[in-house]
């Protein structure tokens, strides 16, 4: 399993046990303002969650590594261990 896969899947366990701990504190606590930052996953008013923020930027860092190996011009083939 590659480490980025293991980050998301852990992120998305820590995500959902966060959500889990916001139903059961709304519904003890009776009052649905006590939960409206946003710190347990759910969207901040007008911005992203925290798993969304870090998907993105393992996208836009994906895409940035892929830029700078592709202007090295390697034959990844030839560079890659086989095995």
């Amino acid at each position: 399993m590659s480490l980025t896969t293991e980050l998301l899947n852990t992120l998305k366990k820590t995500e959902d046990s966060l959500q889990r701990l916001k139903r059961t504190k709304k519904k003890a606590a009776g009052d649905e303002a006590a939960t409206a930052d946003g710190a347990a996953g759910g969207p901040a008013p007008g911005g992203m969650t925290d798993e969304a923020k870090i998907r993105q930027q393992l996208w836009l860092d994906v895409r940035q590594y892929t830029m700078e190996v592709g202007s090295l011009h390697l034959d990844v083939r030839k560079t890659m261990p086989s095995g």
